[in-house]
C-alpha cells in the first residue's frame, strides 16, 4: 500500500511581537500609547489566500511602480492633463528614453524586503537595516537617504529611521505579508510597523504602512473585490 504524503502545516515566521511591544512601550517607536491593545485586538486571521493572488499582489506592485514612477511627483489632475490614462510604459531617460518599465526605489526595496523574509525565514530588523544601509537605491528618497547616512555613521537602527511622514515605505509593505497569510495573528502588524520604522520613524508613516497593510490582506482574503470606496 503506498504511503501517504504527509501535508507540511503553516510555519509560522519569527515572533517580532514582543520587540514592538517593548519599542512602543519604551516610547522609542512613534505610535499611539496604546497602539499594542489596539493591534492585539485586531490581529488578521489565516485567510489561506491562493498563491496565484500573492504572486498578483507582488508583480502589480512592480508593473505599477514602472508604469507611474516616470510621472511621479505630479498630482492626480496635473497627471490626467498632461498625459491623460497611462495605460503603458512612458520614455524613461534611465533606459536612453525608451518605452521600458524600469523599477524604482519602491520595487527595489519591496524585494529586499521578500528576499530578506525568505533568507531569514522572517523578519530581523537589524539585518534588513543593515540591507537597506549597505546598497545603492535607485532614485532614493530624502528620508531614505538621510537614514543611509545615520546608519553608515554608526547610529543604531533604533535611532537611524527619519522624522519623515511621506509615503516612502508604503510600496514595500506587500511584501511584509506572505509569512502570515497563512497563519495570521497580531505578527502581522509588528512586521510592518518595524519595516516602517527603520527607514520612517514617523507616527503617520508608521500608521499609514498599518492601515496600508490592513487594507491588503483584505482585498487578498476577499471573495471579490470591494469598491474603490
Amino acid at each position: 500500500m503506498p504511503s501517504k504524503t504527509p501535508t507540511a502545516e503553516p510555519v509560522a515566521p519569527c515572533d517580532t511581537w514582543p520587540l514592538f511591544r517593548q519599542l512602543v512601550e519604551a516610547r522609542h517607536l512613534a505610535l499611539r500609547h496604546d497602539a499594542v491593545a489596539l493591534l492585539t485586538d485586531a490581529a488578521p486571521s489565516n485567510a489561506r489566500v491562493p498563491p496565484d493572488r500573492v504572486r498578483g499582489m507582488l508583480f502589480g506592485l512592480a508593473i505599477g511602480d514602472a508604469l507611474g514612477n516616470t510621472s511621479e511627483g505630479l498630482n492626480p489632475a496635473e497627471r490626467r492633463q498632461r498625459f491623460g490614462r497611462i495605460e503603458t510604459y512612458r520614455s524613461n531617460r534611465h533606459a536612453d528614453d525608451q518605452r521600458l518599465g524600469l523599477p524604482s526605489d519602491d520595487t527595489q526595496l519591496a524585494a529586499w524586503t521578500l528576499q530578506h523574509l525568505l533568507l531569514h525565514d522572517g523578519l530581523h530588523p537589524e539585518s534588513l537595516s543593515d540591507t537597506f544601509a549597505a546598497r545603492r537605491i535607485l532614485g532614493v528618497g530624502r528620508a531614505t537617504s538621510k537614514f543611509q547616512d545615520a546608519r553608515r555613521r554608526g547610529i543604531p537602527w533604533t535611532r537611524a529611521g527619519q522624522p519623515a511622514g511621506g509615503n516612502g515605505v508604503l510600496l514595500r509593505i506587500a511584501a511584509a505579508l506572505p509569512p502570515h497569510l497563512a497563519t495570521g495573528g497580531r505578527g502581522l502588524w509588528a512586521d510592518v510597523a518595524l519595516n516602517a520604522f527603520i527607514t520612517h520613524h514617523d507616527r503617520l508613516a508608521i500608521a499609514s504602512a498599518l492601515a496600508f497593510a490592513d487594507l491588503l490582506q483584505r482585498l487578498l482574503a476577499g471573495e471579490r473585490p470591494t469598491g474603490p470606496e
